[in-house]
């Protein structure tokens, strides 16, 4: 990592420190990757509360709801891409079905394609 992102990794860190010491969080870490190369990493808190083992780069974070965003986020691009319409399309189990422009409508709201990358 160069020095040209010590502006953003200065602002992620006071970020993460003030979540921290508010008690909203016990331990963040935030990746950051510029045409495959990390441009950030930054890593603070405990990963667990119970013991008080500090948070490292390479402990493992339980995420539980984030891959609801990027499915949706993904969902919505290839529909974009595709050109679908939007039309019902049968379930998992061909009984049931929904939209795709329903499916990524409540997640995508918070990080659409064009705010996450470029999809072409």
């Amino acid at each position: 990592m160069d020095g040209n992102w010590d502006g953003l990794r200065a602002d992620v860190r006071r970020t993460i420190d003030e979540l921290i010491a508010s008690g909203r969080e016990s331990g963040v870490q935030v990746v950051a990757y510029l045409d495959g190369e990390p441009i950030l990493q930054v890593q603070a808190g405990c990963a667990n509360r119970a013991t008080g083992r500090p948070l490292a780069a390479d402990t493992p974070i339980w995420s539980v709801s984030t891959g609801k965003a990027l499915t949706a986020t993904v969902a919505h691009g290839l529909r974009g891409r595709s050109g679908c319409s939007g039309s019902r399309r049968p379930g998992a189990s061909g009984t049931r079905s929904t939209t795709t422009a329903r499916s990524a409508r409540p997640a995508a709201a918070a990080a659409s394609p064009t705010r996450t990358r470029s999809w072409d």
